[in-house]
């Protein structure tokens, strides 16, 4: 799947994320230094404290295709409110955190 008229809107966008068919497209980071995630609500990898954990892949902002050779790992907080940023610090001191997101409805830790 391609999502290069995803990533486009973004990076031209104040918006932080898309939904795209079962794809949620995610904007990382701040101009000109974007990174984008694709998290597929079809691989589901099961429940932890406030979020659900999918699979998520890295974009290639360049030809909008997802890199399939080097999955990650995405929490979704379904209530904001839920997000601790001490749990992104501990996360970060055991994985390599990517980066994390906040919108109106959810929250995003990458990993």
């Amino acid at each position: 799947m391609n999502f290069l008229k995803s990533i486009k809107i973004l990076y031209s966008s104040e918006l932080k994320a898309l939904q795209n068919g079962n794809y949620s497209i995610i904007k990382i980071g701040k101009k000109p230094y974007f990174r984008f995630y694709s998290i597929n609500s079809q691989e589901f990898l099961g429940r932890g404290a406030g979020g659900d954990v999918y699979k998520a892949y890295h974009i290639n902002p360049k030809n909008g295709e997802i890199d399939r050779n080097h999955p990650c790992v995405a929490k979704v907080f379904h209530h904001p409110n839920d997000f601790d940023p001490e749990e992104v610090k501990i996360l970060a001191s055991y994985y390599k955190t990517d980066g994390c997101q906040r919108t109106a409805d959810k929250a995003y830790i990458f990993s």
